[in-house]
């Protein structure tokens, strides 16, 4: 305790340039304080401790958690995309971009990432290759003039003929994620 209240009346001393008898009366000061059933505030009651800069110190360590996170997320999807597609799927693709005069590469990107090229991959209300809510399906489908059957979501040609119509009229936001990489 005598140790830390040398320090406390050196720093003082240091810091705000005080005569050492000031220094000695503000560490008593503090000592009177101590007294009291409130806590006491060392040397850090020195440092004015903003309470907005605090906050926006933890909003920039969550924000750079979140882009860790996501940076990681990007990368497994990266990676995902990547896996070649069957042959017959490829085929399929590469048929249906040129008919509609859309990226190919982006859709066996997009259908790698949805599904790993899978025609009956579920998830939730999301089906086939490219992952369509029966209501977004069945609306593209009769632009287009075909069958609107949600079922159809499961069947590869379909799937992959659908996308490449609703890309080349859309572009790849129905696919916020996998339109992406």
């Amino acid at each position: 305790m005598i140790i830390s209240l040398l320090t406390d009346i050196l720093i003082l001393t240091l810091l705000t340039r005080q005569p050492k008898t000031e220094a000695v009366e503000t560490v008593s000061a503090m000592l009177e304080i101590q007294a009291k059933p409130e806590p006491v505030l060392g040397l850090e009651s020195l440092v004015v401790v903003d309470a907005s800069a605090t906050a926006k110190l933890a909003e920039e360590k969550e924000k750079e958690e979140r882009e860790e996170k996501y940076q990681y997320s990007e990368n497994v999807r990266r990676i995902i995309a990547e896996r070649p597609a069957p042959e017959a799927v490829q085929a399929m693709i590469d048929q249906y971009a040129v008919e509609y005069g859309v990226d190919a590469k982006r859709m066996k990107t997009m259908a790698s990432c949805e599904s790993g090229f899978n025609p009956g991959a579920v998830n939730g209300t999301y089906g086939g290759m490219y992952q369509y809510l029966a209501s977004t399906w069945s609306s593209n489908r009769q632009a287009m003039g075909l069958d609107p059957s949600p079922d159809l979501r499961f069947n590869a040609e379909e799937a992959i003929k659908t996308t490449a119509y609703k890309m080349a009229r859309d572009g790849v936001g129905a696919w916020p994620v996998c339109g992406r990489i």
